[in-house]
């Protein structure tokens, strides 16, 4: 959880201001079932849900990323993956 905080606080410096909202994007590089895939850049699908609960306590919305741009508020968070594994589409899409 320390690094995805810390990934979110650079994120958010570097995130979409307008009209007042600010937009976070969150980057994710793997989300596997498998744990010989875990690693620095690979987390467990426990992982990322424990992710996702705590930003949503937090009053966070998931934003797609079509939908950025209308985002109102400023707790806004864009999911993404860096390198389009088949993972991010079958254990992040649901």
């Amino acid at each position: 959880m320390k690094k995805i905080v810390s990934a979110f606080l650079a994120a958010m410096c570097f995130g979409v201001a307008s009209y007042a909202q600010t937009i976070g994007v969150l980057c994710y590089h793997s989300i596997s079932n498998n744990p010989l895939k875990y690693s620095e850049y690979c987390i467990s699908t426990q992982e990322f849900e424990e992710d996702v609960k705590y930003f949503t306590e937090q009053g966070y919305n998931l934003v797609k990323p079509c939908n950025m741009w209308y985002a109102k508020g400023d707790k806004n968070i864009v999911l993404t993956s860096d390198d389009g594994y088949e993972d991010f589409y079958t254990n992040v899409f649901p």
